[in-house]
């Protein structure tokens, strides 16, 4: 059985825990070499998956071998790997967000779309099945006409060690850091998914945390172009325990006949109908997906990076397109820095 050489570019947490460990579990895959400027994480990669490892990804791209990359390098890094990555005839899976700006973003697509090859971008939370059950809820109208969206996000993110962050991305705003540009895309690419084109962004955000040049918290309030109204809060919490803030991390949808709350990291939701003879007995019901255990901590979340890594393979097995299209994350990133505009102007932003 032909297998599909990968190559990994930034050796990162990302890259550790969600791209390497999938790619080595599927079957049609070889990981043949990483790359990153960090020696001590490239050399602990190298070590524990026994493949070749580079200071510089341009060796890596240059390898014949090497037919699809994994881009987990920081955001303002991804317009200038992708674009050679696809030059080279490079399927290509960036992590989000996309690119820091609209012309990057507008260069990745156009790139990969001249070379022919397989475009997709990390939105990992699509995959979730309590997810695509409350979409599946609502297109069915089984909560009536929708007309309210909430996505909120609270994680301790970087601040589970503030000195070590110092150091990464995520507290630079010129890498791309920051609480809504880092975490809070996955909301507004869930929101997208489900309600289509927003018309018009309102943002407001800050900084609690000392010595911080990023925003860790944020809040942006959407106008769909089908009449919806969605909101969406993000932010890094400075607490020891994740699961303090595990009831603040949901994507609730409110429609005229009922109301819909998707755990943001799975694996289960709730759901109530007015119209529903079980809500009508039970109130609230809750329901999991077959494929996910509730009782097993992030499995979901597992869960939801597999299924990203399969689904990038198969596209290439299989000539398909990506579920994960770059212009679909485009789109994210464009009410993203539509959000940061409002902010700075104090005013509401009209998309095109």
């Amino acid at each position: 059985m032909k297998k599909i050489g990968i190559g990994v570019i930034g050796c990162g947490f990302i890259a550790q825990t969600a791209h390497l460990p999938n790619y080595l579990n599927n079957p049609h895959v070889k990981i043949l070499a990483v790359a990153d400027v960090v020696s001590a994480k490239l050399n602990q990669v190298k070590e524990k998956y026994d493949v070749d490892a580079y200071s510089d990804y341009k060796e890596l791209l240059k390898r014949p071998d090497i037919e699809a990359v994994s881009i987990c390098a920081p955001t303002n890094l991804h317009v200038g790997i992708a674009t050679e990555a696809a030059e080279l005839g490079k399927h290509i899976l960036v992590e989000k967000p996309i690119a820091l700006s609209l012309a990057e973003a507008d260069q990745i697509i156009s790139t990969a779309q001249k070379n022919r090859v397989k475009l997709m971008v990390g939105y990992n939370y699509r995959f979730l099945p309590n997810h695509q059950l409350a979409i599946r809820f609502v297109k069915q109208g089984r909560i009536g006409k929708p007309y309210f969206v909430r996505g909120q996000f609270a994680s301790a993110g970087p601040y589970q060690n503030l000195e070590e962050a110092k150091k990464t991305h995520y507290l630079n705003p010129a890498a791309g850091g920051g609480a809504l540009f880092d975490s809070g895309s996955h909301l507004i690419d869930l929101l997208l998914w489900m309600f289509g084109d927003v018309k018009q962004v309102a943002a407001n955000m800050g900084t609690y945390m000392e010595g911080v040049q990023v925003e860790d918290v944020a809040t942006v309030i959407l106008q769909f172009k089908n009449g919806v109204l969605g909101e969406v809060n993000v932010t890094w919490v400075n607490l020891p325990d994740y699961f303090a803030m595990r009831n603040s991390n949901v994507i609730e949808i409110i429609g005229s006949e009922g109301k819909v709350e998707s755990d943001f990291f799975g694996p289960s939701l709730s759901f109530y109908s007015k119209h529903s003879r079980i809500c009508k007995l039970k109130g609230t019901v809750k329901l999991t997906p077959k494929p996910l255990d509730p009782k097993i901590p992030f499995f979901a979340l597992q869960f939801s990076q597999k299924k990203t890594i399969d689904s990038f393979i198969d596209c290439i097995l299989h000539d398909s397109a990506p579920p994960v299209l770059g212009e679909e994350a485009r789109k994210v990133l464009q009410v993203t820095l539509s959000a940061f505009e409002s902010f700075r102007a104090g005013s509401i932003i009209q998309l095109p």
